[in-house]
């Protein structure tokens, strides 16, 4: 259960942060 966390949360922040900056780049091109 453990090993899908460390996984799973990686993957979250990763795109959280590829969404933020497509929408900042969309934003502010």
């Amino acid at each position: 259960m453990e090993g899908l966390l460390t996984v799973q949360v990686p993957l979250h922040v990763m795109s959280v942060i590829v969404t933020s900056d497509l929408v900042n780049h969309c934003r502010y091109p």
